[in-house]
């Protein structure tokens, strides 16, 4: 038995209807911020994959732009290891 079952649990001795009407309430409470839980983590590894998919989309056309430009050296758009 639960700590909230047995608080409720004189309550549902002289009011059964009640009773089951706040336990109903704490189960629903719980399912939803269950609920709202699992659609944040959904949202967030969404947000997350766009992001980075669009950081490996940008790097790679500023790769793309300093090979057709011919940069090299320290005037890289990108510092870092030449492709």
């Amino acid at each position: 038995m639960t700590i909230i079952e047995k608080a409720l649990l004189p309550l549902s001795r002289r009011h059964p209807a009640l009773h089951e009407f706040l336990w109903f309430g704490l189960k629903q409470a719980w399912a939803c911020l269950f609920g709202a839980l699992l659609l944040a983590c959904i949202l967030v590894t969404r947000l997350w994959y766009l992001l980075m998919q669009l950081s490996f989309i940008l790097i790679y056309a500023l790769r793309r732009l300093e090979e057709k430009l011919g940069v090299q050296g320290p005037e890289k758009i990108i510092p870092g290891k030449a492709v």
